[in-house]
């Protein structure tokens, strides 16, 4: 049967406009796959963190306490637990004496949260040491599904009247969204330590 000849144009408009929605939702959609793109990122960096390292620096004054004297007390890893809340216990690895300062190329375990129900390891290597003026540990494997590449940096001098002057740069790649979460907790956790409980320790015992 033969159409008449407005059916016919009316067929061939609507066809025709089929195929225009057709190809714009085609297009949207390839339009659209960067975005959706773009979004996953952000959400998966909102639920995982980016890999990039954290830096956290604190400062402190020992007063009457020469620089030598304070990187003696800061490189003996059984003084750590001393000073920071965190920190339960140290251990030596292979053969390492925890109650002398440790020297380039000595390992530690030290251990945090609350062993034996929740015990954290994290192994430190000392890379320099520099009496009476810096010293760094690092820690490559950091604390497992947590943070890797930590690292501890002290900076010792003068303050001109025979005390010391301490800068602790802290530093680590974050890999779960707890170790993000964590930076305002070691900000405190680092404040106290250098501020107050390492004050309090080396309280008066200022001489070489």
């Amino acid at each position: 049967m033969r159409l008449p000849r407005v059916a016919k144009l009316v067929c061939q408009q609507s066809a025709s406009r089929r195929a225009r929605r057709s190809s714009s939702s085609v297009e949207l959609s390839v339009e659209a796959c960067p975005k959706m793109l773009f979004i996953a990122r952000l959400v998966c960096f909102a639920l995982v963190g980016r890999v990039a390292a954290l830096r956290l620096v604190t400062t402190a004054q020992l007063p009457g306490v020469p620089p030598s004297q304070a990187t003696d007390f800061l490189a003996t890893p059984a003084n750590w637990p001393k000073v920071v809340l965190s920190s339960h216990s140290v251990k030596g690895v292979g053969g390492v004496d925890v109650m002398q300062p440790l020297q380039p190329g000595g390992e530690v375990d030290e251990i945090f949260g609350l062993p034996p129900i929740l015990p954290l390891r994290v192994r430190w290597t000392c890379t320099a040491a520099e009496r009476g003026r810096s010293l760094t540990f690092a820690s490559p494997t950091g604390l497992e599904g947590i943070a890797t590449n930590c690292g501890m940096a002290f900076e010792v001098t003068s303050d001109g009247a025979g005390g010391s002057a301490v800068e602790l740069a802290m530093t680590y790649d974050p890999s779960s969204p707890l170790a993000r979460l964590a930076a305002p907790v070691l900000v405190v956790d680092n404040a106290l330590a250098l501020k107050f409980l390492l004050q309090r320790s080396m309280r008066g015992t200022g001489s070489e």
